[in-house]
């Protein structure tokens, strides 16, 4: 799966639980999910995954993550919320490709970090 592939994965979880009415989105992931049926094209696993490396981001990357995925908002919104200049048009771009490089790289050092657990297991 892409990164992009990925957030829309995460974002689409975090859209079904909050229409759920259940609460909190996280009762999707975590122990004690109220029992609540989710959509088969939702990989929870890897929701998981983004929503914990999602959770270390700074707060803008956090802020534009969930601006642009969970809630889809035009780029314009984004960028009077967030304090982004509108201009160049590339401002915008480049804020949201920082953060999805920030939340991949975190994605990718835990991926790593588990390969090297599981590794140390099965000597």
């Amino acid at each position: 799966m892409t990164l992009d592939e990925r957030l829309d994965n995460w974002a689409k979880a975090q859209r079904y639980a909050d229409g759920c009415g259940g609460g909190r989105a996280a009762s999707v992931y975590f122990a004690g999910g109220g029992g609540a049926v989710i959509s088969s094209d939702i990989d929870l696993a890897d929701a998981r995954r983004v929503e914990l490396a999602w959770r270390k981001l700074m707060p803008f990357a956090k802020a534009l993550l969930k601006l642009h995925y969970m809630e889809r908002q035009p780029s314009m919104v984004i960028c009077r919320k967030l304090g982004i200049r509108a201009r160049p048009p590339g401002a915008y771009d480049q804020a949201l490709c920082q953060a999805k490089r920030e939340i991949g790289g975190m994605l990718e050092s835990e991926a790593r970090a588990g390969m090297l657990a599981n590794s140390d297991h099965t000597d």
